[in-house]
């Protein structure tokens, strides 16, 4: 018997799928590891025009999996916006966008202020309190990193988070009414298998891009005490004779060497990767690893996944899409 894909879908606390699921056309899922907020659509058949409008602002959550295996809620947000589309041969279309954040809260409104000797867990807990954003969750080994200036000039919660995971080597998130600073390549996620000839529908890989190798990375920062500028290099791994010099200078001997680990692990994902497509499995998140099989040898092995799409429709079925890391990019977790 073939599997039967399921989906759960809420909106202002009530589940609305029984009310959906006749007029399904398509649902897509996107997660991303930092950069780029998760986002969600809906695509209905209004034919009758007889759907419901759900309102902007109201809070949304997804659930995908699989009858007789379980559900697993892939995506919290909130409706961004609803769109009607149609003319007089193609009927009518309902379409349903969502944000993993209020796009209409504070959280994106501009913040001026700064910090001086503050600890990450300080910066991220006054500037959310101000975005209204008052759960916010970090690793602990990111939380006491202290910084010596840090300073918010017209810039959103949003956009500040993700420059300051940049620099310390991790991943921002805001998810609903919660901001998450995770530990880039923490071993937080565990491993999807990707196996040729039972969930693999396929891949698209590059192991290697020359253009995006760096041997090295180079950190600058001025020695108070020796009262001159001194340098901190971190192998990246890779086999690039070319060194990546960061700018603007660090605060301190400390400061570099954690911007530089940081950026090397970041140059060694871009060295490489590309995409798999699986059977659908909600499991997957951005930060786990991929475990890819039966492909061929010198593609074969671990990848960081650094973005998930889930899709859920009547003529495709459910598949997910795993957008992957160079794959080398899983380094050793001493923590």
């Amino acid at each position: 018997m073939a599997k039967r894909a399921v989906f759960t879908v809420t909106v202002d606390g009530g589940d609305v799928t029984a009310n959906l699921s006749p007029y399904l056309l398509d649902l897509t899922v996107t997660l991303n590891d930092g950069d780029e907020g998760d986002t969600a659509s809906l695509s209905l058949d209004d034919s009758g025009g007889q759907i419901a409008m759900p309102r902007v602002g109201k809070p949304i959550a997804i659930a995908l999996g699989w009858s007789g295996v379980g559900q697993r809620v892939v995506f919290t947000g909130t409706v961004d916006e609803t769109r009607s589309a149609g003319d007089r041969s193609g009927g009518r279309l309902l379409r349903v966008s969502a944000k993993g954040f209020d796009a209409g809260g504070k959280a994106k409104e501009a913040q001026r202020r700064h910090w001086d000797d503050a600890t990450v867990r300080q910066i991220l807990a006054d500037a959310g309190a101000a975005a209204g954003i008052t759960d916010v969750r970090i690793d602990p080994g990111l939380a006491g990193i202290r910084i010596a200036y840090w300073a918010m000039s017209d810039e959103s919660f949003l956009h500040m988070g993700r420059r300051l995971a940049r620099r310390i080597g991790g991943n921002f998130r805001v998810q609903g009414q919660q901001a998450v600073m995770a530990r880039r390549s923490a071993r937080y996620g565990h491993v999807v298998t990707a196996r040729h000839g039972e969930n693999l529908h396929g891949w698209d890989i590059a192991p290697i891009l020359s253009r995006q190798i760096y041997g090295k990375v180079r950190a600058r920062f001025y020695d108070r005490v020796a009262g001159k500028w001194d340098q901190v290099e971190v192998e990246t791994g890779l086999s690039g004779k070319a060194v990546l010099t960061l700018s603007p200078p660090a605060d301190s001997r400390e400061d570099a060497q954690r911007q530089a680990e940081a950026q090397a692990e970041a140059s060694k994902r871009a060295a490489g990767g590309g995409s798999v497509t699986v059977e659908g499995d909600p499991d997957a998140v951005p930060d786990c690893i991929c475990a890819l099989a039966g492909a061929r040898p010198g593609i074969d092995g671990p990848y960081r996944v650094t973005g998930v799409t889930h899709s859920l429709s009547k003529g495709a079925g459910f598949v997910t899409t795993m957008e992957l890391g160079h794959p080398d990019a899983r380094q050793p977790d001493n923590s």
